[in-house]
């Protein structure tokens, strides 16, 4: 595996949420049953910890959360390029204390024993689909787990064909 440290910069708009960004992100629309969960946490661009809110998949403790159907480059170890933008884009979305809202699928933890969850920031934003729109994340499927595959696969192709953020410099 070729890893690239410290390559490119971050996308256009990425350090603000421009109309863009808030455009952007309407192929997966927050749904109505969505459990509400704040921010505790960043691990880094794909992991963080939340607090479950009322009835859902995540408990009233800190739990460490997975974003389904998104890999984003490596911070720790070996530093992929484009992880450190990814994760700071992550916590940018997800400043500490926002509430956000969750969704499970059908498997809910993977291998390592973090939840998977699909999620959105505070103003109703799929952090998975802004993430792979910007060229910060690639889609990653968990079998059996397919919610919003087919929809992130196609923003996903779009991101490669216009060479945003990783797929333009890595």
């Amino acid at each position: 595996m070729l890893l690239l440290v410290g390559c490119g910069s971050p996308p256009d708009g990425a350090e603000q949420d421009g109309p863009e960004q808030l455009a952007g992100s309407v192929l997966l629309p927050v749904p109505g049953d969505a459990q509400r969960a704040e921010v505790v946490r960043h691990v880094d661009g794909d992991t963080l910890v939340l607090r479950g809110q009322g009835p859902g998949p995540l408990p009233g403790v800190p739990t460490r959360v997975r974003l389904l159907q998104i890999d984003t480059p490596e911070v720790f170890g070996q530093q992929e390029c484009w992880g450190p933008e990814a994760s700071a884009r992550t916590a940018h979305l997800l400043p500490i204390g926002a509430q956000v809202r969750v969704q499970v699928d059908v498997r809910p933890e993977d291998r390592y024993g973090r939840t998977l969850l699909l999620l959105w920031d505070q103003q109703g934003r799929s952090v998975q689909e802004v993430l792979v729109r910007e060229g910060l994340a690639r889609v990653l499927h968990v079998g059996p787990n397919d919610l919003a595959l087919e929809e992130l696969t196609g923003v996903e192709r779009s991101a490669r064909q216009e060479r945003r953020g990783l797929w333009g410099s890595c």
